[in-house]
């Protein structure tokens, strides 16, 4: 009855931080949801002692209640309140009092991500490269690209460590490829591989922004952030990219293990360890910190030169336990407005 008005989307009027249609519209119980059970006494007790002429002016007053609860900061969400994180996460590129994301002043020199679609656009040129039958890179290419991508320090360790034949081999250049096409810079035409007229422009003008902040759509948007990993699907790393990158902006002044932010987003998002299964081998926090490490910072942040990340070394070598310190180009390129 109190919530007759509130829309689906809308920030879920108990404070979670969640759209109402994944939070409180089913009556699942606040304590499942990790929402605090005082929260609603509290409401309650208030209302109680309270005089109300009508549904509707008691309906006024819990709409006032519930939206100074969500201007609030929680400590979990590091300074944000519900009503900022809902905004950062559900409409990050329209959320402009709380977020805004400029094209930013880089060349390819600055990340992974535009060095290797630079060396992708000037393979394709003005012909075009012939695909292979899967629609492929052609493996002397692919090779080619590789020497260059070694030289410029693109490769992992472990990635060194094998010989790169075709596209299939070249994790890197395979997305560069997919988020090309998914941002309209390149198109397949009868078997060949060729620069779109917008792509072709952008390129001969040197507007590395403008590219740049196509691709970083494209790989926040249309692309699968799971792609190639092997792991579980938990789509929620990609849908709050932006409060990853609020957390790196944050705190990436001084170096931190990506332990660090992956704890912090567990604890702003317990719910996500739902999303996978414990076992005896890897509990469901130990498997989540993996998965955001490798998603949220290897693949996204690191790749798009947004950080620098090296691996800590203790006892053993963990690949899954970086240090990690922000580069100037991720305050370039977002502006959190808290």
């Amino acid at each position: 009855m109190i919530n007759k008005d509130i829309g689906r989307n809308d920030p879920c009027p108990c404070g979670s931080g969640k759209k109402y249609k994944r939070c409180c519209l089913n009556n699942v119980p606040p304590h499942s949801l990790g929402i605090p059970d005082e929260l609603a006494g509290k409401l309650s007790k208030i209302l109680e002692a309270t005089q109300h002429s009508s549904m509707d002016d008691m309906q006024d007053f819990v709409d006032q209640l519930m939206e100074e609860q969500n201007a609030r900061t929680v400590d979990d969400f590091h300074g944000l309140s519900p009503a900022q994180m809902h905004d950062i996460i559900y409409t990050p590129f329209e959320a402009i009092d709380s977020v805004e994301f400029i094209k930013p002043d880089t060349q390819p020199s600055d990340s992974r991500l535009l060095f290797l679609f630079q060396k992708l656009a000037d393979n394709v040129g003005g012909e075009g490269i012939k695909l292979t039958a899967k629609g492929n890179i052609p493996p002397k290419i692919c090779k080619s690209i590789a020497e260059e991508y070694k030289a410029f320090g693109g490769f992992s360790l472990e990635v060194l460590e094998h010989k790169i034949n075709r596209e299939d081999d070249f994790y890197d250049l395979e997305v560069v490829h997919i988020l090309a096409k998914q941002s309209g810079l390149v198109r397949k035409l009868k078997g060949r591989l060729l620069m779109t007229k917008l792509g072709a422009e952008l390129v001969a003008k040197g507007e590395w922004p403008t590219l740049y902040l196509m691709l970083f759509k494209a790989q926040v948007r249309k692309f699968n952030w799971g792609y190639g990993d092997g792991f579980p699907d938990v789509n929620f790393f990609q849908e709050a990219f932006t409060f990853t990158l609020y957390l790196l902006t944050k705190y990436g002044d001084k170096p931190r293990s990506s332990h660090f932010y992956a704890d912090a987003f567990i604890n702003a998002f317990p719910a996500v360890l739902e999303e996978v299964e414990s076992s005896r081998f890897m509990p469901a926090h130990e498997a989540i910190d993996r998965y955001f490490t490798v998603r949220s910072i290897e693949r996204f942040a690191d790749f798009l030169g947004l950080v620098n990340t090296k691996r800590i070394k203790g006892d053993k070598l963990d690949f899954h336990n970086l240090e990690i310190r922000k580069k100037p180009l991720l305050e370039k390129m977002v502006k959190f407005k808290m």
